[in-house]
């Protein structure tokens, strides 16, 4: 139901557009007194002659009478004074909506503000012979009244209304041929808007490609000039708060207004008003040609703001082309010739008032270069091929509406009378919604600016290669075209005149032309290749010019031929490579390369005749990294062999090292004819005798098996000769012996304790690109060689230190030129021969036998050259090391004694070097450690902690540990215990000595038990002696009764020193009653045999403890008697 209601909506608006239209068309004798806009254009047709149009805007709310012609009056033309256009369409330009939520279409018919008809006048085809001068031709048209609507115009109704367009100069050009069609503007009139921010794009388009300029003008009122005299109308007079610069309302009018801005270069016009109101606008748009102003047109847009009440969004378009040039103009940038297209899409996801129907979008399009209808594209532009648009336009669409570009460019586009290689054309779109009473409008401009086709360059020409006919084929590199502007190469030849064309190759991928007629075998030839190509079919200059190679040969009757031949190009060609090779045709069919001639040197090359007499034929080639080649003429004659062979060179005398025999090589000779060499070889006093001939030309290696090149160095030279025979007697041609080369011989000599081995050699003498250094290399123990060190050239030894003990080196020294031949030494050997190092150097046992000294037992290889021992202590098992002694071994074991350790406060770390005959370390023995033994007792439960640390070194396991006991300092040889692997640990429980003798004073040592080691020991090492002290046991009673209980009175001790003890008693009075050094007796109360009386006494005790340490007791006892 909705949806037909909105189609009922929309045949109501074209139904009362259509009425208005008709009506305007029946009156078409009509003239408006309410003016408001309007423009004078012209179209310069192709046979010559200009079509002028009159476009006037009119509110609907004045007096319409009738028209059928209207007047363009000309000014300053000799004798046309006016142009009639006849009265063509009537049109209602309100904009078209749907109705919707209470809101009806503004229309002409219904009148009132934003209301608004066009009326378009055409003339007959009009011819302006001429030229115009510097005003320019001016052309008018002008009538009474303006609308009184206009609220930027001060008492408009009072004014009347003039449009100017003026045709200048151009480059002196007569006016008949036209030469110019003036800026076009759509027909589609946009004059509505709401308030508030507005975006405006004045759609015009130049059909020639000339560039726009746009400002703003004074509206004018009345024209009152009479021909011939233009005299330019008054301005009117701008309301209160506007300006030529500010037409529209500004912030005068109202606080959040933003001035109208005009961008002069794409003609948008942005404002943002809430002002309501009708406003008029005065724009003028030039068009420039090279630089020089050729039209101009002045005319007038009607602008009505209102207040829209419903939020409404213009529009979205999606920029057509990734380059914008400034929104809403986007730029492109193509070659004549390219295809353009691109998507013109505009989304607008809204709703009408009623908030249910979809709006509706209506795309337009304006542009010179459209084709008829916009989709025709061979007709209706102003140069064919047109632009299209995909279905047309207008194109309608629901939330939205899209449509294709397409344009298909060419060199007709590239206008030439424009001064410059492009042409800019314009291309408006618009897109407008439906939204009732003032649609949203949303514009987008692209600009696509053809350019010319490049002019390409020549192609480089690189090779004429001639051929045996005499025919030549000619090489250029192809060139590169992105842009399709290439048409052909044309290839000119010359033989010292003018140079002619010769042919054609369309295909830009060509890169050869075979020229049948050249004749090249006879003389000369030149060739240029030029490239055609662009819109106008130019022709290129050429790269260079190419000419064929002639060569001559010449008999000198020598025994050579000598060649000569111009050069290709001079300078030659930078991918031209670096030689002329020359091949030479022998026998018959047969052809050879047989040298090279830098092409920096003379085109010169002499050839020895290797040929005894026979006819001889040759050709010079240049070759290019193109892959092509340039082949000379061919020339020759009959030749003859008279000359020997070249010296021989020697490349080097070297030594096999397998054998150690010289092995002599030389450069095969460059004479093909050399039959043979000789080689020659010097003796002790410098004499050259003939030691053997190698037969064949390309054999260049001679082995001599007689050399004694091992043991000395030799001395060889060569000499050639070739087949033919010359002189008298006849004789084989043979050169002088060349020079001499000599083997290195190298020796040397071993230093036994430096390890070390120092190598002397003779100079390699006679290359001619002299020694550029020399090589050392070694293998070891028949491993292959190595390069061990380059060595100067003035250098002839070298000492290779660091070598490894009784390893066998074998060293070979190689002489290298600077110009990359190498010679080789005899290989020489040596085994770095070494002092016999001991199998074995074992400390059988760190023992603390003597307290506060460490005896090393040390077990050393017999076999061994060992100069001395030296023993290394350290606290620490990683070291620093230090040395405490030495020892010259005379027995097995060895026997040291290390008298500065303090075994009674740590244990210690024992190493033992072996230093042989050169006095270096030949072995190191195992790490051994002493055992530390502390004894800590325990008072409390008579009980002796000993702790000791692990031994260290053994070969063979630590079975366990004896731990040994003295009292009263005397050693018990039979062990209190021995205990296993365990914790390093024992106590000693010495309760059972309470009442017994001894002191208190207990010593101990532990001794470590090695189980039968590698060689066949079973070890015993000891510890320090730590002794721990008991505190003496005391216990005197103070009072004892005679005749009773405890009739005698002594004190019970143990663990002190019996021997050391004094028991003495004292009476009241000091008198000495009772004297014992004896422990076991005690005081019956009786002095001199008689009781003594009761009474209280004093006794002193005197003793030493088990470490000799003076104890006294005193105190009182009691004596008492029993009844």
């Amino acid at each position: 139901m909705v949806k037909k209601q909105h189609h009922r909506q929309l045949k109501s608006a074209i139904l009362k557009t259509a009425v208005c239209i008709l009506l305007t068309t029946f009156v078409i004798n009509a003239r408006a007194d309410h003016l408001i806009g309007g423009n004078i254009t012209w179209t310069c047709l192709g046979g010559g002659d200009y079509v002028f149009q009159l476009v006037l805007i009119m509110d609907c709310n004045g007096v319409i009478t009738p028209s059928p012609t209207e007047e363009i009056q000309v000014w300053n033309h000799p004798t046309v004074t006016n142009i009639t256009v006849n009265h063509v369409l009537d049109y209602d330009a309100s904009p078209g909506c749907i109705a919707s939520g209470g809101t009806n279409p503004i229309t002409c018919a219904a009148g009132g503000v934003g209301s608004y008809t066009v009326s378009k006048f055409v003339s007959n085809p009009v011819t302006l012979g001429g030229i115009p001068p510097a005003d320019g031709w001016i052309f008018t048209w002008n009538d009474f009244s303006r609308s009184a609507g206009i609220d930027n115009l001060s008492a408009p109704q009072t004014y009347g209304m003039t449009l100017i367009s003026k045709m200048f100069n151009n480059s002196g050009l007569n006016g008949s041929p036209c030469y110019d069609s003036s800026p076009q503007i759509s027909d589609d009139v946009v004059a509505l808007f709401c308030e508030g921010q507005n975006p405006y794009t004045i759609l015009s388009s130049d059909p020639d490609g000339d560039s726009l300029v746009y400002s703003f003008t004074d509206p004018l009122t009345y024209l009152i000039a009479v021909q011939p005299n233009f005299v330019l109308p008054a301005s009117i007079p701008y309301a209160a708060g506007y300006s030529n610069a500010s037409q529209l309302p500004n912030t005068s009018h109202n606080a959040s207004n933003i001035p109208v801005n005009l961008n002069a270069e794409t003609g948008q016009l942005d404002f943002t008003s809430f002002t309501q109101g009708t406003f008029v606008v005065g724009v003028r748009i030039e068009s420039f040609r090279c630089g020089t102003k050729i039209s101009e047109i002045n005319f007038e847009l009607p602008f009505t703001i209102v207040n829209c009440g419903f939020s409404n969004d213009a529009p979205d378009i999606t920029p057509p082309i990734a380059n914008p040039g400034g929104l809403p103009v986007y730029r492109d940038t193509v070659f004549a010739g390219e295809l353009v297209t691109f998507d013109v899409i505009a989304n607008d996801i809204e709703f009408l008032q009623d908030g249910i129907t979809p709006q509706q979008n209506t795309l337009t399009a304006f542009g010179s270069q459209f084709g008829a209808n916009f989709t025709d594209p061979s007709t209706g532009c102003s140069e064919p091929p047109c632009a299209v648009v995909t279905g047309g336009v207008p194109a309608v669409g629901v939330q939205g509406v899209g449509a294709t570009f397409s344009w298909q460019t060419d060199c007709s586009h590239v206008k030439s009378s424009n001064c410059s290689d492009f042409t800019t054309y314009n291309f408006h779109f618009m897109v407008r919604d439906d939204v009732c009473p003032i649609p949203k409008t949303s514009a987008a401009t692209v600009q696509i600016t053809v350019q010319n086709l490049p002019v390409l360059s020549s192609p480089e020409v690189r090779c004429a290669n001639v051929q045996a006919d005499g025919s030549v084929d000619v090489h250029w590199e192809p060139i590169e075209d992105t842009t399709d502007s290439f048409l052909e190469y044309r290839i000119y030849s010359s033989v010292g005149g003018p140079f002619l064309l010769e042919g054609v190759e369309t295909n830009v991928a060509s890169s050869s032309f075979t020229d049948l007629t050249a004749d090249a075998q006879n003389g000369t030839v030149s060739y240029l290749v030029r490239t055609v190509s662009g819109c106008n079919s130019g022709e290129a200059l050429p790269y260079d010019t190419l000419q064929t190679i002639l060569l001559n040969v010449a008999n000198p009757g020598n025994g050579t031929a000598l060649l000569t031949w111009n050069s290709l190009l001079d300078p030659v060609l930078s991918s031209t490579g670096e030689y002329y090779y020359i091949y030479r045709e022998y026998p018959l069919g047969v052809w050879t390369l047989l040298d090279s001639v830098p092409t920096t040197s003379a085109n010169l090359y002499q050839d020895t005749i290797s040929v005894c007499n026979d006819s001889l034929t040759y050709f010079v080639q240049l070759r290019d990294s193109l892959f092509c080649s340039s082949n000379s003429s061919f020339d020759g004659g009959i030749f003859q062999d008279q000359i020997p062979p070249t010296i021989p060179v020697i490349q080097a005398v070297s030594v096999d090292t397998s054998t150690n025999q010289a092995v002599i090589t030389w450069n095969i000779n460059p004479h093909e004819d050399t039959y043979g060499y000789i080689v020659f070889q010097q003796d002790n006093f410098g004499n050259w005798f003939i030691l053997d001939t190698v037969w064949g030309h390309t054999n260049n290696t001679y082995y001599n098996i007689l050399s004694n090149a091992g043991s000395t160095s030799e001395t060889y030279g060569i000499a050639a000769f070739d087949s033919c025979y010359s002189g008298s007697p006849p004789t084989p041609n043979t050169s002088p012996i060349g020079i001499e080369h000599r083997s290195i011989h190298l020796n040397g000599s071993l230093d036994i304790c430096d390890r070390s081995y120092s190598l002397e050699w003779n100079e390699y003498i006679n290359w001619a690109d002299q020694v550029d250094y020399y090589e050392l290399y070694v293998s070891e123990d028949g491993n292959a060689p190595n390069l061990l060190v380059s060595i100067p050239s003035g250098t002839f030894n070298y000492v290779h230190s660091d070598l490894t003990s009784n390893a066998e080196y074998c060293y070979v020294i190689k002489a290298v030129s600077t110009g990359g031949n190498s010679a080789l030494s005899n290989k020489l050997c040596q085994v770095i021969f070494q002092p016999s190092p001991p199998d074995y150097l074992y400390i059988q046992a760190a023992s603390v036998e003597i307290q506060n000294s460490v005896e090393l037992r040390v077990l050393l290889d017999p076999g061994a050259s060992v100069n001395g021992l030296e023993i290394e202590r350290s606290s620490f098992a990683s070291g620093p090391w230090n040395y405490i002694g030495g020892i010259i071994p005379s027995s097995n074991p060895e026997i040291f004694r290390d008298y500065s350790a303090a075994t009674s406060q740590s244990s210690y770390y024992y190493r033992i070097n072996a230093i042989d005959s050169c006095d270096r370390l030949a072995l190191s023995s195992q790490v051994s450690r002493t055992i530390y033994l502390t004894v800590t007792p325990d008072q409390s439960r008579l009980v002796n902690l000993l702790q000791w640390n692990d031994y260290e070194g053994y070969d063979g396991a630590v079975l366990g540990y004896n731990i040994y006991r003295s009292v009263n300092e005397v050693f018990d040889p039979i062990p209190i215990a021995t205990i296993g692997i365990g914790p390093r640990f024992y106590e000693d429980n010495v309760e059972s000595f309470v009442g017994s003798t001894a002191n208190g004073k207990f010593c101990y040592y532990v001794e470590a038990i090695e189980n039968l080691n590698s060689y066949g020991l079973e070890e015993r090492a000891k510890s320090n002696i730590a002794c721990g002290t008991e505190e003496p046991l005391l216990f005197v009673p103070n009072a004892f009764i005679v005749g009773g209980v405890n009739a005698e009175f002594g004190p019970e001790v143990s663990y002190i020193d019996f021997d050391q003890y004094e028991f003495n008693v004292y009476n009241r009075w000091g008198k000495l009653v009772f004297q014992t050094n004896d422990a076991g007796e005690k005081w019956d109360g009786k002095f001199n045999g008689d009781l003594c009386r009761e009474d209280v006494y004093v006794y002193i005790l005197t003793f030493r403890n088990g470490d000799g340490a003076t104890r006294v007791q005193k105190g009182h006892v009691t004596l008492l008697k029993s009844e």
